[in-house]
């Protein structure tokens, strides 16, 4: 085994769940190469990962100089991750037929979310099922969670921009991160706003973070209080992984931050609604708690909706201020 490919193109949790896979086959093969194939907007989830030898990333205008580039590549195997069409036709028409995959248990998924029947022998979580991939050739589960790189140049640029905010006590820093690319992933913000409001009283110092798109939620939160911080939309990737492993705790939904802070934060506390363990993301071995309440409609989604199908958006609302703020309490 000289030289593999794994392709995983998105999203930024499913990246970060691969990381195992990548660790364990590096220690089972010392002296094989691994590639990685991802989207250009996730190539820094990778990029300080000592585990990956080269990154190479897609883009929908040089498929073809890709799939050239794949061939000269001369791979003993492709460990394909993204099981998707585009996946495929990476594989065949650059000549690599020789190609692991996983169980996905597609069909499984869709009848616990359609018929509310669970044939599921067993919660497996989204690592271990990428493991299954390459089993047979002698790639053993290590028993450690997910990592994150990030480099020391962009901790310094977190650090020096928590100290223009006076945050220099970096014992007291908490991070929220209300956001989640769907609307039914995302807890009350109000209910968040309050949480921050406690932890603020408490003597805390607190961050929110996210994408652009999460500005706005995040202005809402930083409103209730002066003295919350709005880095969402502000930060990469890299600059995201190191403010979370110098915080005490981050406060998230059911997203790709989560992941981010399972490998390098103290403490994480994450809020599920319509999404559930058996799925496969929960926390992976982190020092992690998962807040959620049980109800007959879940799961309803596999990566949440935008709009809740019972119209009543249980999942959330009944997760309260208080059970969050035991939880803190808990953990500090």
């Amino acid at each position: 085994m000289k030289k593999v490919l794994i392709i995983r193109f998105s999203s930024i949790g499913d990246i970060v769940l691969t990381t195992p896979l990548l660790r364990m086959f590096k220690s089972t093969f010392p002296e094989c190469e691994i590639d990685f194939l991802v989207k250009e907007k996730y190539r820094e989830l990778l990029e300080n990962n000592p585990h990956v030898n080269r990154i190479l990333t897609l883009a929908s205008d040089k498929f073809w100089t890709l799939i050239q580039e794949i061939k000269r590549r001369d791979y003993d195997m492709v460990i394909d991750l993204q099981m998707d069409i585009r996946s495929l036709l990476m594989s065949i028409l650059s000549g690599h037929f020789k190609r692991k995959t996983y169980n996905t248990r597609r069909f499984k998924r869709f009848i616990l979310i359609t018929f509310r029947k669970n044939y599921y022998k067993e919660i497996k979580s989204v690592p271990l099922r990428f493991l299954e991939a390459v089993e047979d050739l002698g790639v053993k589960d290590d028993g450690i969670g997910v990592d994150f790189y990030y480099s020391s140049s962009e901790k310094k640029t977190v650090t020096d921009r928590l100290k223009s905010d006076n945050i220099t006590n970096i014992n007291s820093l908490i991070v929220l991160a209300p956001g989640a690319g769907r609307k039914t992933k995302r807890w009350p913000v109000k209910r968040y706003a309050e949480v921050g409001e406690f932890l603020i009283d408490a003597g805390y110092n607190v961050v929110t973070i996210g994408d652009k798109t999460d500005k706005n939620i995040c202005n809402q939160i930083a409103e209730k209080s002066g003295n919350i911080k709005n880095y969402a939309g502000e930060l990469t990737l890299q600059q995201v992984g190191a403010l979370l492993s110098m915080a005490q705790l981050l406060i998230t939904n059911d997203t790709g931050v989560m992941h981010i802070g399972t490998a390098v934060c103290q403490n994480v506390i994450a809020i599920f609604g319509p999404t559930t363990e058996i799925l496969g993301f929960y926390p992976f071995r982190g020092n992690a708690k998962v807040i959620e309440h049980e109800l007959y409609c879940r799961p309803c989604s596999y990566h949440g909706t935008d709009t809740c199908p019972q119209k009543h958006f249980k999942c959330m609302k009944s997760i309260s201020v208080k059970e969050v703020i035991d939880e803190i309490r808990n953990r500090l």
